[in-house]
């Protein structure tokens, strides 16, 4: 969900990380040297380099990035096939972008203005029609199943 930047921003926005990719990145093995004391260069080290570059600050845009990759990337190698995975997907994906209270700081010339963070979540199941609530102290997911027109309509990233 988001509102600033408005969504269609967001959609361009996500053509300035083409770089990032599913796949380990082997795409530079054909010009490899082995180095004596150092070992065969470049390679990647470690997991992970295929995410590299990908934004981990807490603003709108970063977030969103991350949320679009990663749900992508997991969905390519592991496919939701039931409500249980959308709840375990949703979850990660919202534990990724969790912005605890404090480090986001507040600014001071807006009057009322407090520190940014996460005060709740929610997975919403149109097919299901039912939607999950957690709050900041209290992670546990509380299942809300609703008959209201509305509630259950906008769409979500993990169901």
């Amino acid at each position: 969900m988001t509102n600033d930047p408005d969504i269609q921003w967001h959609w361009r926005n996500l053509n300035t990380r083409v770089d990032l990719s599913p796949n380990y990145p082997l795409h530079n093995d054909f010009m490899q040297v082995k180095v004596d004391d150092v070992g065969v260069v470049p390679r990647p080290i470690g997991h992970g380099w295929n995410l590299f570059g990908l934004p981990g600050d807490t603003t709108s845009p970063s977030r969103f990035i991350r949320l679009f990759y990663l749900r992508a990337y997991a969905m390519k190698v592991n496919p939701v096939t039931s409500f249980d995975d959308a709840v375990v997907l949703g979850t990660a994906l919202l534990n990724n972008v969790f912005i605890p209270f404090g480090p986001v700081a507040a600014d001071p010339r807006a009057m009322g203005d407090g520190p940014e963070f996460t005060d709740y979540g929610i997975l919403k199941s149109t097919q299901e029609r039912v939607m999950l609530i957690r709050g900041y102290r209290n992670t546990q997911w509380r299942k809300n199943r609703s008959q209201a027109t509305g509630l259950l309509k906008s769409p979500c990233l993990a169901s």
